[in-house]
């Protein structure tokens, strides 16, 4: 009887045991689950946060690119209005100066026309050239 005893006792607490250590391993477990979807979780948030600052960084990397853009092309329209602006001077310089030898030109035209048509008035007509001059100017 007392063996039997002992052996029942002995299986109820063998029972207990497993029992407890069944229910010890089962919170191990479900403390080790929530720690393993508290870390996920954790994980998730983190690559929530990066993903939203690389949003960011992409974001501003566009803006200053646009404004770079936009720099340049005011750059280009401001070269581009320097590069008329000279054409624009040099034409005009160059409008003067073709005038300028004009004018030099038809003066000195003028002036070798005036000697020649002396010399001819000289040769032909025996006379001074100072009455010839006041001739000249005179009509």
């Amino acid at each position: 009887m007392v063996m039997v005893m002992v052996v029942m006792v002995g299986t109820v607490v063998m029972v207990m045991m497993a029992m407890i250590v069944m229910v010890m391993v089962l919170m191990v477990g479900m403390v080790v689950m929530v720690l393993m979807v508290m870390v996920i979780m954790m994980v998730a948030v983190i690559m929530m946060v990066v993903m939203m600052v690389m949003m960011m960084v992409v974001v501003m990397v566009i803006m200053v690119m646009v404004v770079m853009v936009i720099m340049v092309m005011v750059v280009v329209v401001v070269v581009m209005v320097m590069v008329i602006m000279v054409v624009v001077t040099v034409v005009v310089v160059i409008m003067v100066v073709v005038t300028v030898v004009v004018m030099v030109a038809v003066t000195v035209v003028m002036m070798v026309e005036k000697t020649i048509l002396l010399h001819i008035y000289y040769t032909r007509i025996q006379l001074s050239p100072l009455l010839v001059l006041s001739n000249e100017s005179s009509s």
